[in-house]
């Protein structure tokens, strides 16, 4: 018994730890991650009696990005009861699981998990406030609440700058306010922004963020409509890292828009399986769009699918969603001349483009 009193204040002890240095030292945190597990694997029953483990289990396969882990993780946490976490670990409780949902493309469920952490009263360091923002700065972001996503990264850039060691943090929201340059198409600004991140990535060899700076500045130029040069640096990403869905969303539509089919399908039929495995709902949908739109020659099954998920994107106000794919569908129509439905789907894209002004992308 006194043996595992031990173990559990050392796991206690670990836990700080892991929150302590979770922003800023990837190799340190996998290390105390281990001694964890490594104790927690000697413990009977543990596992089935302590929240503790797979809330921290549970920020650590995001941070890492190993979303099926994540996925596991987050159903053991959830066979808990909320209310046997004390209220620091009922805040990260909401800001891990608004992580899991912002990172699978579940915008709504992610808002909604921040704003229940930014009600719980509890004391944070400048640190924990900036990783806040920041967070909430980009699922803003995924809205298409371009003033609210800037305002909130602004803010986590201005903390982190005042503390060293955070670079890499710092490099992140130069990342994000480059991604809201791109939807305001300021392409210049943009693109100073990611190379900003880039020197930093460069200085310490960070090649995880180098992959993620390629992908944005791939991003960049497939939103000027210059595709090759979009295809060009999507594949410069995939040398420091395996693709992920976004990666492999926007390389299968530019190799369809260059109207080279079999790196499009080649890159859909991959989008798909992953989009299955890690259960991205969004994506999934997205890719089945692409596939229609760039190979199927049923006009049924083209108008069908285009009607399916454009009632699946109003009823989940992914507004951007919306508008794209509202003007395919009245095109569509319209060249069928069938102008009522044209009609209504060209109102449909307008109203789509209402609320994307009114939540702040000034596009």
């Amino acid at each position: 018994m006194q043996n595992q009193t031990v173990e559990l204040d050392t796991l206690q002890n670990l836990y700080d730890e892991w929150f302590e240095v979770r922003l800023k030292d990837i190799d340190k945190l996998e290390e105390i991650k281990s001694k964890i597990d490594s104790i927690v694997k000697h413990i009977k029953g543990y596992i089935f009696t302590h929240p503790e483990y797979w809330l921290i289990s549970l920020g650590h396969d995001l941070i890492l990005d190993h979303i099926s882990e994540a996925t596991t993780s987050l159903h053991q946490l959830d066979t808990f009861e909320i209310s046997e976490l004390t209220e620091k670990y009922k805040f990260y409780y909401f800001i891990f699981k608004g992580t899991y949902y912002l990172t699978i493309g579940e915008y709504h469920i992610a808002l909604e998990n921040f704003q229940a952490a930014k009600r719980i009263d509890i004391s944070l360091d400048n640190i924990e406030k900036a990783e806040f923002y920041f967070k909430l700065g980009t699922i803003y972001y995924h809205f298409r609440k371009t003033i609210d996503s800037v305002h909130n990264i602004s803010l986590a850039l201005s903390l982190f700058k005042t503390i060293p060691g955070y670079e890499r943090r710092v490099a992140a929201c130069e990342i994000a306010l480059g991604l809201n340059c791109v939807n305001l198409q300021q392409w210049e600004e943009a693109e100073e922004r990611f190379y900003n991140a880039l020197n930093y990535a460069n200085k310490v060899n960070d090649t995880s963020m180098k992959a993620l700076i390629f992908h944005d500045l791939g991003l960049l130029y497939a939103e000027q409509n210059l595709s090759k040069a979009a295809v060009h640096w999507f594949n410069e990403s995939m040398k420091f890292n395996e693709p992920d869905h976004k990666t492999i969303y926007l390389l299968c539509r530019e190799y369809f828009k260059l109207n080279d089919i079999d790196n499009g399908k080649r890159w859909l039929k991959q989008g798909i399986l992953l989009s299955e495995k890690q259960n991205l709902d969004v994506y999934l949908r997205r890719f089945n769009l692409l596939k229609v739109l760039y190979l199927e020659t049923n006009e049924t099954i083209f108008e069908q699918t285009l009607k399916n998920e454009i009632q699946f994107f109003v009823k989940e106000e992914l507004w951007n969603h919306v508008d794209e794919n509202a003007q395919l569908l009245a095109d569509f129509y319209s060249k069928k001349e069938n102008y009522q439905k044209a009609v209504e789907y060209y109102q449909l894209m307008i109203k789509a483009q209402k609320h994307i002004l009114k939540m702040g992308a000034l596009r």
